[in-house]
């Protein structure tokens, strides 16, 4: 659930099960649907890597202007094992 004007972060960690992490070749991208109706309301936006890191990603989606209601944040990303 969002209530507009709230940031929410997403927050992506790829790291293997021995916890090195993997070559990635571009940034994962999230996409964020309102799920009453199946809206896309963000669409494949990069994620930036944090920082110190070498295999967590985040986003953060600024919700000014949303409707108050359930999304779900799909997530894709490139990788190399």
């Amino acid at each position: 659930m969002i209530y507009p004007g709230d940031t929410t972060n997403v927050v992506l960690s790829i790291t293997r099960s021995d916890g090195t992490a993997p070559v990635t070749t571009v940034n994962p991208v999230v996409t964020i649907v309102r799920l009453v109706d199946h809206v896309v309301v963000i669409n494949a936006v990069p994620m930036t890597l944090l920082a110190g890191t070498q295999a967590v990603w985040t986003f953060s989606w600024d919700t000014t202007g949303m409707n108050v209601g359930g999304y779900v944040a799909i997530r894709s990303e490139e990788r190399r094992v």
